[in-house]
């Protein structure tokens, strides 16, 4: 019966941090979009422009109506992806510093779990950096080209940016914080002592789910296992934290810096590992 009643809190407890990361988004997602029709006019000429000929001379409503209403609204809301991260990141980060706070003991985040030497911190971004390679490998040989090319054009106008540094800020650092914040130490961290086994596959599809596309939930159902092993191994969600950015960082410069030669973004990736390789080796194994 207590076994029962402590799955049933800590069910509550997950569910309530993957609402809580999904309405922090749509908060921000609202409040953008409100605050752009408030401020910019071109913005609401471009609002205008482009859902006029959904309904222009027509008022009936259907499925195939409604889906090309969300197509546009979400093609809308790319304009300002970035900032819905950064506010997003805003909330929750806020959120987590006053709940690790009042939580000193907490397994997951203590003074003690999270100090890395040089060496791994080195590996672990090197790591982030293998893995983006892998994806992009896998994605290439095995993704039939017609959806490929669905799939590549949706990845650029995420990954590109004419502000790249911002994409790099919004995505490549600030929106991993959040997702190990949510995922690894919330989600994660509620089951892991009831079973750590069941917490690791639970967080990873509830992680894959959010990432939209099919191609997208299979390698970020992987990479969720990956992260959350990883947690639960080493007790602390810093070594996700960093092999996460060092992911979808690598991803964000290669997609701005060579998007017009991806092979030349391969081989850059490569001497990059070569290198962080070399110099890691230099490094000792035990506490700087």
């Amino acid at each position: 019966m207590d076994g029962f009643r402590d799955f049933s809190k800590q069910s509550l407890k997950s569910g309530l941090w993957f609402c809580f990361y999904l309405l922090a988004q749509t908060f921000s997602g609202i409040f953008l979009f409100i605050l752009k029709i408030s401020t910019d006019e071109s913005f609401v000429r471009r609002f205008m422009t482009l859902f006029a000929p959904v309904y222009k001379g027509d008022a009936s409503y259907s499925i195939e109506k409604n889906y090309e209403v969300l197509n546009l609204f979400n093609q809308l809301m790319d304009n300002f992806v970035d900032e819905t991260l950064l506010l997003t990141g805003i909330i929750i980060i806020s959120f987590a510093i006053v709940r690790f706070k009042s939580r000193k003991n907490n397994s997951l985040v203590n003074d003690k779990n999270s100090r890395l030497t040089k060496r791994e911190t080195l590996l672990l971004l090197v790591g982030g950096v293998c893995f983006n390679i892998l994806i992009s490998a896998g994605i290439y040989f095995f993704v039939p080209k017609e959806i490929l090319v669905g799939y590549s054009s949706g990845i650029e106008g995420i990954t590109t940016s004419d502000i790249w540094l911002v994409n790099l800020i919004s995505m490549g650092i600030v929106s991993p914080i959040v997702e190990e914040v949510v995922f690894r130490y919330g989600i994660l961290g509620c089951f892991i002592k009831i079973n750590p086994a069941l917490a690791i596959c639970y967080q990873a599809i509830l992680f894959a789910t959010v990432h939209g596309s099919p191609i997208q939930m299979v390698y970020t159902f992987i990479l969720g296992i990956t992260f959350g092993y990883l947690t639960y191994k080493t007790k602390s969600i810093l070594p996700s934290i960093l092999l996460h950015i060092s992911l979808n960082s690598s991803t964000i410069i290669v997609s701005n810096m060579f998007s017009n030669n991806e092979f030349v973004g391969l081989f850059y990736s490569i001497f990059v590992i070569i290198i962080s390789f070399y110099i890691a080796t230099h490094f000792k194994s035990n506490k700087d």
